[in-house]
């Protein structure tokens, strides 16, 4: 080894144990771990925060509205719930008309292969069994009654 080598591997041995020594002294410290947040810290209950009285009044003076415009808020947010309302049953009744018109369609699809199969047979002069033509005819009743409704 030559003379720099030497000198400087105590020196590095050195550096690496002073690093190590602080590191261990300071993790003794609550500070240091509350800082690296290893210790939580609970706020203090007794504190008390004195604020100036200046600061306070000015900002409680803005805070509170004049009773003028606590009435016109109140007009403002009762008219606002108004409408709400009104737009709320308006979209209802707009979804139950379609809600209704799709059930008629259903029930027209339905009842028209029966009437165009009766057509056919009148057509053709085939006479349908009682059964068919009462179930034709009742199942057209109950489309024209829905459908009126």
């Amino acid at each position: 080894m030559t003379l720099i080598t030497s000198l400087t591997m105590p020196r590095t041995a050195m550096a690496v144990l002073m690093i190590c020594g602080a590191g261990l002294a300071l993790g003794g410290c609550s500070d240091f771990r509350k800082a690296i947040g290893e210790e939580k810290s609970s706020p203090d209950e007794f504190e008390v925060v004195v604020r100036p009285t200046s600061q306070r009044k000015g900002r409680d003076r803005e805070a509170i509205p004049a009773p003028d415009d606590l009435a016109s808020a109140r007009r403002e947010v009762a008219a606002l719930i108004l409408q709400t309302a009104a737009l709320r049953r308006r979209q209802a009744r707009q979804e139950q008309c379609a809600r209704d018109d799709r059930k008629r369609q259903v029930a027209a699809a339905l009842v028209l292969p029966l009437l165009t199969y009766k057509v056919a047979a009148i057509v053709q002069r085939v006479q349908l069994q009682w059964y068919l033509d009462a179930s034709i005819a009742l199942a057209t009743s109950a489309l024209l009654v829905y459908a009126a409704s």
